[in-house]
């Protein structure tokens, strides 16, 4: 007769999770920067960076469908451990193969490691969350991993941009992460079957389409925000150390609302949480047009803004660990991640195009009119569960 191994005494799974998240998110938050930089002293345009950038995007495409075969096969250890030590050998990379095609592939190669990472991460802490407190976990989780993608960027303004130091530092925060898979902690029971694959996505997908449409939204909403409000901030007037201080005050919006926003779907429901943050959105980004030039009241808009639109990610999630779980976790996370991936090759080329049609205001009408279709299919959805 056996017996069921029992759970380790102390259970680490959700601290293991946050700190294997903020390990890619710092190192990922670092390559920014360091790349781009690079990028610009080697003469590659505005363009090519923005195209540069584009492998991140379509790596989590091309790679979220194959995260629950992988999980079903694999520990989720393991599949940590693989995404860790390729985010810290694509640093090596850069830095022994400096050229464009070499960084290209490498980009890719690390975007693919870090939706690994963050899938696997985000299901192991939903499902160690315990459900009255599931908000806060998550609130707490996004705002670990924007901390360090915060943290990270400034490592280059320490070490430079250049030479073996800020590569290494790269290599050596992603490798940290190792460490924590040895500390004892009860792992989320892997896909099996028809949840392990690549076509469990579209069925959670068509399963639960009012919160697939959340990450899609704040994709394509964060991606566009962060690559064009320092043009923005040009557009309008501002002087560029404004527009720097715009980045930080999104930044720092979602650092510290996301377990506020946490404890609010927790206490009043992840419905009318989620219609509070795409209201936000809506009348924010317009609130913050009609300031024009006013440097202080724009930069409350953006952290505001940033710290309330971020949400719809953060609340969207708890909704998804609510309406999904045990094996079916996975493959409902992995499809969450497609649909922010797909948000993110979508939204930049939209609010573009408005920018580019319309003026800074145009620009700002465009990031609303995301949020505010997101509401609109909150309405329509009222009494499904999903």
């Amino acid at each position: 007769m056996t017996t069921a191994a029992a759970p380790p005494a102390r259970d680490y799974g959700i601290p293991i999770a946050l700190g294997c998240v903020a390990c890619g998110g710092a190192s990922i938050g670092l390559a920014f920067p360091l790349l781009a930089y690079n990028l610009d002293d080697w003469g590659v345009s505005e363009a090519g960076i923005g195209l540069f950038t584009l492998a991140s995007a379509a790596s989590t495409v091309i790679a979220t469908p194959f995260i629950p075969p992988l999980l079903g096969r694999f520990s989720i250890r393991i599949v940590l451990a693989i995404a860790l030590s390729l985010i810290a050998l694509a640093f090596i990379g850069y830095l022994a193969f400096p050229s464009l095609p070499a960084w290209f592939c490498l980009r890719f190669m690390a975007g693919v490691a870090f939706s690994l990472l963050f899938v696997s991460c985000e299901s192991w802490a939903l499902d160690r969350a315990p459900p009255e407190k599931r908000g806060l976990i998550m609130g707490m989780f996004a705002s670990t991993f924007a901390g360090a993608m915060a943290l990270g960027g400034t490592v280059v303004a320490f070490v430079g941009y250049t030479g073996f130091a800020p590569f290494a530092v790269g290599a050596g925060i992603a490798a940290s992460g190792l460490l924590l898979l040895a500390l004892p902690g009860r792992a989320p029971p892997p896909p099996e079957g028809e949840s392990a694959s690549p076509k469990a996505l579209w069925d959670r997908m068509k399963a639960a389409p009012i919160v697939m449409a959340a990450p899609l939204a704040m994709g394509a909403i964060e991606t566009a925000k962060y690559n064009l409000i320092p043009i923005y901030a040009r557009r309008v007037g501002f002087p560029d150390e404004v527009g720097a201080a715009m980045i930080t005050a999104a930044g720092l919006g979602v650092l510290l609302m996301q377990p506020l926003l946490g404890l609010v779907a927790d206490r009043f429901g992840v419905k009318r949480s989620l219609a509070l943050c795409a209201l936000a959105g809506t009348l924010l980004p317009l609130v913050i047009a009609a300031m024009g030039a006013a440097e202080i009241p724009a930069l409350i808009g953006v952290f505001a803004y940033s710290g309330l639109v971020t949400g719809l990610y953060t609340i969207g999630i708890v909704w998804l660990g609510r309406r999904f779980a045990g094996a079916e976790l996975a493959g409902a996370n992995a499809a969450f991640a497609l649909c922010y991936g797909l948000g993110q090759m979508l939204g930049p080329a939209g609010a573009g195009a408005a920018f580019s049609s319309f003026g800074p205001t145009g620009f700002m009408a465009g990031l609303a009119a995301i949020a505010a279709l997101y509401l609109v299919i909150l309405g329509l959805g009222r009494g499904r569960a999903a």
